[in-house]
């Protein structure tokens, strides 16, 4: 049973769907629980779609890596790209009291993935973005 995975996959809307299919496949083998699956899914889908969709400005071809490792009692998952500088944290929390008519466009994905995942960190080095998520494997259970 492989406890890690290691992609890397071009800045391409269609990629995506690939992400998707080998995360499901290390998840199937690796027994994690369809609450952790879930959560995990859509943090991937999310980041990696932003990065895609806002990161870059050339149009030229670029590589996300992402690694994931597994043990007894947390998935770790590091996303690294070179796009544009990107501090997920450094973003205020959208307001959720406010209705759909007064909330801004944009935010709530970035605020999802803080909420689903139990630790999100950031860092820039060597003109590249780091963005490591974790997930404790007990949650929810």
């Amino acid at each position: 049973m492989p406890t890690q995975l290691s992609l890397s996959i071009p800045n391409s809307r269609p990629e995506i769907r690939n992400l998707r299919k080998s995360f499901d496949d290390f998840a199937h083998e690796n027994r994690l629980a369809g609450n952790i699956r879930r959560d995990v899914q859509l943090a991937l889908d999310e980041l990696v779609t932003n990065i895609i969709d806002y990161g870059y400005g050339d149009g030229e071809e670029h590589t996300i890596e992402i690694d994931l490792d597994l043990n007894e009692d947390r998935l770790t998952i590091d996303i690294v790209d070179d796009a544009a500088e990107y501090d997920i944290l450094d973003k205020d929390d959208p307001d959720i009291t406010k209705s759909i008519d007064e909330k801004p466009i944009g935010g709530l994905g970035i605020f999802l993935v803080k909420h689903l995942m139990t630790d999100v960190k950031y860092e820039r080095a060597d003109g590249k973005n780091r963005v490591t998520l974790i997930k404790e494997l007990t949650e929810g259970d």
